[in-house]
């Protein structure tokens, strides 16, 4: 039985215990008249042999006929009020404790969602942070895609970054064994202000369209983020690879974008 459906039998019961308390109030009532109507007349025959209502004229051996009817009737009706002023007090009492139950339901919620806010962004960071590496899955899609038909390709990273220099050998990997010719080079932007991020893969002239298709598709398939436009300018720190027979499709492999 989940939360919901004992808190719909928590409250059948409290109206269920409401309702029988105001029975028994009432029936307790009921028990104070009949007390007083069957012991009134010993009370009143008491009193009438009192002059004036004065006390010291009253013939107290009648006193002891009345005395018994009074106590009980006035112990009954004081166990009536009391009755019905506890219920009263228990009645708000579990009002405040429905306020403050209900206060503190929606505190929980309301530390779920922080908590789900802070496991998204403890994701976030994680993700940021790791390095990027091609699963099985992407690398299958991959050399699937660029085997049909190899080209030439030049990579080029930032030299001073590990983790896009990482990325980028991932990348050479992939096209030496789609038996594309490479030429991968490391290095820094020249003149360009700093490292742009993310994978940049150059916008192609007519001669190099289906190869860059073919790349770029390959890179959608597997999920790879990139944009279309200019690789940077680059003074070469490091080179390797093959002779490339024909001008390349060029890739560059920046540092991952900063955390916004």
């Amino acid at each position: 039985m989940n939360s919901t459906d004992l808190r719909s039998q928590r409250k059948n019961l409290k109206t269920a215990l409401d309702s029988l308390g105001k029975w028994m109030t009432g029936l307790t009532a009921l028990v104070v008249l009949g007390l007083i109507f069957e012991y009134k007349s010993p009370f009143f025959d008491f009193l009438d042999t009192c002059t004036g209502w004065n006390l010291f004229t009253c013939n107290w051996s009648t006193f002891d006929k009345s005395i018994g009817a009074l106590m009980v009737t006035i112990g009954v009706a004081g166990e009536l009020l009391i009755e019905f002023f506890a219920n009263r007090r228990e009645h708000t009492l579990q009002e405040i404790t429905d306020v403050i139950e209900s206060d503190l339901q929606q505190k929980l919620k309301q530390a779920d969602v922080r908590i789900a806010e802070a496991e998204l962004e403890t994701e976030k960071l994680k993700k940021h942070f790791s390095w990027r590496t091609l699963g099985q899955d992407q690398i299958d899609v991959l050399i699937n895609s660029l085997k049909s038909a190899p080209g030439n390709v030049s990579i080029s990273y930032v030299s001073s970054d590990a983790e896009a220099k990482y990325f980028a050998s991932q990348l050479m990997g992939i096209f030496q064994v789609s038996n594309w010719t490479f030429k991968i080079t490391g290095g820094t932007n020249g003149g360009m202000g700093g490292p742009q991020f993310g994978i940049i893969i150059q916008t192609p002239t007519p001669a190099l369209q289906g190869l860059t298709l073919q790349i770029t598709s390959a890179f959608t398939k597997a999920n790879i983020p990139f944009t279309m436009g200019n690789v940077p300018g680059w003074n070469v720190a490091y080179i390797n690879g093959m002779q490339l027979t024909a001008p390349p499709v060029e890739i560059y492999v920046g540092p991952k974008p900063p955390l916004i």
